[in-house]
């Protein structure tokens, strides 16, 4: 397995009505509990089999935080 970070990204004048963002506080919850980690400081560290599997699980952050996720590789970093 494969560590990947998936990170938060707000863009800059994008803002939220306060009902989007007790939505979107459910559905990262709702995420959290799947994956079976906590979003901490707008980032979660994954390990997954591979980089399509990573961007699925970013796809789904995606929705929940409805803000674009960036998923990167933690370079040399395997588990046996």
């Amino acid at each position: 397995m494969k560590q990947y970070l998936m990170s938060v990204y707000h863009p800059e004048h994008q803002e939220m009505s306060q009902a989007d963002m007790d939505a979107s506080g459910a559905d990262v919850d709702a995420l959290n509990a799947e994956i079976k980690k906590e979003h901490i400081g707008g980032f979660w560290v994954i390990k997954v089999a591979d980089l399509d599997e990573a961007l699925k699980w970013g796809a789904k952050a995606t929705q929940a935080c409805r803000v674009p996720i960036e998923v990167r590789p933690f370079d040399g970093v395997v588990e046996a």
